[in-house]
């Protein structure tokens, strides 16, 4: 993406890239536990995830409306991919 920006746009500043990962670790988030379905939804339910951060640049209200319209359809968990 860093690469991307750079030759589409005249960019001047240097650009920091802050790749997206999970730090169990920093977290205190249980690997095996965080892998189990049944921590995050009943059997019946579909889990949606949004795998990024919900910052404003990310269309999170384009997230919400959308999960709205699911969730109305079938029983469903929003996760944020953490």
């Amino acid at each position: 993406m860093k690469d991307q920006t750079l030759q589409l746009f005249k960019i001047k500043n240097e650009i920091e890239v802050i790749p997206n990962f999970i730090e169990l670790d920093k977290n205190n988030i249980d690997p095996k536990a965080s892998c189990q379905r049944s921590v995050m939804a009943n059997e019946n339910e579909r889990i949606i995830t949004h795998i990024s951060n919900f910052r404003k640049v990310k269309r999170i209200p384009d997230v919400i409306k959308i999960f709205n319209k699911i969730q109305k359809e079938i029983p469903a968990k929003l996760d944020d991919g953490r």
